[in-house]
Formats: C-alpha cells, structure tokens, sequence
C-alpha cells in the first residue's frame, strides 16, 4: 500500500522533501506550502490579538493555501480583527546568508499584511515578544499572485527566529490576503 511509505529523510541528490519555489534545497530551514490543508501543521500557530477573525487555508482548484479576511459574507459587513499567523522556532544560529522568500496575494480595500521577526517570542501572544517589521514585495491586488523577494534575516541568526505574518482589518474594510510557499533558506 503506498500509504505505508515514508519518504520524509532527504534524496540521493541532496534535495529534501516538499519544496516548491525554491523550496526543497538542502540549505532549507523553514518550509511551508500549506498542501497538507493544515495551517498549524509543523509547528505554525496563530493567535487572534482582536476580534473573532483568525488565518484558515484557502483552497482554489486544489491549491491550498494561507488565508485571511475579516469580510461575511453572510452579513455582507466587515468586522475589526487583528491575527498573527506564526511559524514555529527556526534556528539560523549556523547560517551564513539567510532569506526569507514567500508567495503572497490579496484583492480588496485594506491594511497591507505585515511581516515581522523575533528572536525572544516563544510561544501564545505575540505582543509579549518583540517584532520587528520587515519589508517585502506585494501583491499588485486583484489575487494575482507575486514573490516577495529575498528579505534578507542576517540581522537575526539566532538559534530562536520565528517569523510572522499579521493582518489588521477594520469594521469600514479589509482585505483578503493569501500566503504560501513561506521558506527561510541559505542565500
């Protein structure tokens, strides 16, 4: 039965599983494409700061992915929510030149996403840690989707770096973003 197989150790060349993009490298520290249809799969968590809105996976065709909208459609309103999408402890203590490298999408009126890094976050409210923001390449809008660029994480080579993306949304509006392909490698 192939559900009795496990290939999760790395290939013969060199490459390890998963990867997308450029994921999938030997020199791969973090990876997360959302496939397994499980957002908090391989440490990830979220936390909702404000409001009752939190990251689910999105699904189009068969591919998944983070998503995020503070839009019912059932009530056809907006409601104001704050929500952290959190990856699990990478330790780039070892690493020469690591990048952070995601794909990212989003259509609507809104706060753009932000990304942010900390070195001192362990675990719960992220508030209670110290973030620093960091710039990436967006999405144009529309949901078409781009790659935000190498964001460079020399500055946090820590044995503790966790990343994170936060989405603000307001009761007048708020966008509908979309991540995936999240990966931190070696430059």
């Amino acid at each position: 039965n192939t559900n009795d197989i496990v290939m999760n150790d790395d290939r013969c060349d060199g490459q390890t599983p998963g990867g997308g993009g450029g994921g999938g490298s030997a020199n791969n520290y973090l990876y997360k494409d959302f496939d397994d249809n499980s957002l908090t799969s391989g440490g990830w968590s979220t936390f909702q700061e404000s409001g009752s809105v939190d990251w689910e996976i999105g699904n189009f065709n068969s591919f998944y992915y983070g998503n995020i909208s503070n839009y019912d459609f059932n009530s056809s309103s907006n409601s104001a929510t704050e929500a952290w999408l959190i990856s699990p402890s990478v330790d780039l203590s070892s690493t020469t030149d690591p990048i952070l490298n995601f794909r990212n999408a989003y259509k609507y009126n809104g706060d753009p996403l932000e990304l942010f890094v900390s070195t001192d976050y362990t675990s719960g409210n992220p508030t209670a840690a110290t973030w620093t923001a960091l710039t990436y390449t967006a999405s144009p809008g529309n949901f078409t989707w781009v790659d935000s660029g190498d964001v460079p994480l020399d500055p946090y080579k820590t044995a503790n770096t966790h990343i994170a993306f936060k989405y603000t949304g307001t009761n007048a509006d708020g966008a509908n973003w979309e991540v995936d392909e999240i990966e931190i490698l070696e430059l």
